[in-house]
């Protein structure tokens, strides 16, 4: 987020149109990280908790599945957040967070005496999902934004995560739920090459600087 900052707030002074490349290249590749996290915790949340704790910790694992799921809208609050303070809408970047803060408040004093742990869950998602969403409302009063390339971007990667979930949920019930992890992380680089979200120049340039890098 901090090297994203740097570069909208010259954008903003001097290219809108590289402003919203970078913006939605942001949302983009944070998804990309922010996906297979979120969907392969949740389906391996129950097989996560027996390993690292005992069966007494059981009724974690909603809280946790609520918890992750959430984690998609948190990735993609900081490059919005960012978005708003490099572009002169601090105000409202503020204004969003204190209502955010608001309304987490006030669903924790209403779901924590009623359902627990799990209501903590739901009411952080619901804040995090709010921060994301009136946010992004927000973004077009600094720049156009081209919502139907974002919906589709997010679109392909849901299914790149479902898909990735299916084959983690069959490989897990079979064997080791470390075996899943695997072929989870096989399945989601191939959907995300399939979907074209990202593409084999993209991938062998990755693993050039990666390798440079090492040498």
């Amino acid at each position: 987020t901090a090297a994203l900052y740097q570069r909208l707030s010259e954008y903003f002074v001097d290219d809108k149109k590289r402003l919203t490349d970078t913006f939605v290249q942001s949302i983009t590749y944070l998804l990309v990280v922010a996906v297979p996290i979120a969907f392969g915790i949740s389906v391996l949340a129950r097989p996560i908790i027996l390993t690292l704790y005992k069966e007494e910790f059981l009724p974690s694992v909603v809280p946790l599945m609520i918890l992750i799921m959430s984690l998609l809208f948190s990735f993609i609050s900081f490059p919005i957040g960012a978005m708003l303070n490099a572009c002169n809408r601090q105000k409202t970047q503020t204004a969003i967070v204190g209502i955010t803060l608001a309304v987490n408040i006030i669903l924790n004093l209403i779901l924590i005496p009623r359902y627990g742990a799990t209501g903590a869950a739901i009411a952080a998602g619901v804040g995090n999902m709010l921060l994301a969403l009136v946010g992004y409302s927000r973004i077009p009063a600094v720049t156009p934004l081209p919502h139907g390339r974002i919906v589709s971007i997010i679109a392909r990667l849901i299914l790149s995560g479902a898909t990735m979930s299916a084959v983690v949920w069959y490989v897990s019930v079979r064997v080791h739920f470390g075996f899943a992890i695997l072929a989870g992380a096989v399945t989601y680089m191939a959907m995300l090459v399939l979907v074209r979200i990202v593409n084999r120049k993209e991938l062998q340039s990755t693993y050039e600087k990666s390798f440079a890098r090492h040498a």
